[in-house]
């Protein structure tokens, strides 16, 4: 996994939910927090943890060990393209040898080890490395993050603009993608009403 980087997206305004999605009380700890810990956030050497809008009360809250991983992206107010693309230059200068990068989204709360494993795995499996990409599949109809984006992708990333993100990079190179099924990353916290949702869809599990 050394020439793997993991990229967590937290830069956003979050102005539909109305405040910070990473300081949101997930199992009793900031969503953050709960994320990088389910998904074995030390594992990887080379990571980051970009923080744009809120990124002082983020910081504030987020335990010490975690702090030398954030980057602030200040063109956070110009969309998702400036954070992946700031997040792959640390990524880059912390590496030379990186060979690809997962991006993973904040508002994503079913996020685990077993599944960045699993891209990570699929990737390294796969015929042709250099080419492949590998995303979630969250139904027969839909698919995002986390996705595992290689070097030969890098320049169109570059590329985006505006509140634009790896999703449009997989459409534009559907055959040369590879899915992980991710069902509950159909689930994501764009309003509170979401966040209900979610905490429901738990008890229903549990109960």
């Amino acid at each position: 996994m050394k020439n793997i980087g993991l990229c967590l997206l937290a830069a956003g305004q979050s102005k539909r939910f109305g405040t910070a999605k990473a300081l949101l009380s997930f199992h009793s700890k900031p969503m953050i927090q709960y994320l990088l810990e389910q998904i074995g956030w030390e594992k990887y050497a080379t990571r980051c943890i970009v923080l744009g809008a809120h990124e002082t009360q983020i910081s504030t809250q987020l335990p010490q060990i975690y702090h030398t991983d954030i980057i602030f992206n200040p063109t956070f107010a110009e969309g998702m393209s400036t954070s992946l693309q700031i997040g792959l230059d640390y990524l880059k200068t912390k590496n030379p040898h990186l060979e690809a990068v997962i991006y993973l989204a904040i508002d994503q709360p079913f996020l685990t080890k077993t599944l960045i494993d699993q891209l990570c795995q699929t990737w390294q499996k796969s015929a042709n490395p250099q080419k492949q990409i590998i995303a979630c599949e969250y139904n027969k109809n839909t698919f995002g993050i986390p996705t595992l984006l290689p070097k030969a992708y890098w320049n169109a990333l570059y590329d985006l603009k505006g509140d634009i993100g790896a999703k449009t990079i997989i459409k534009q190179n559907i055959m040369d993608t590879q899915f992980v099924s991710f069902p509950e990353g159909i689930w994501d916290i764009d309003t509170p009403e979401d966040l209900q949702k979610i905490l429901e869809y738990i008890l229903q599990q549990y109960s």
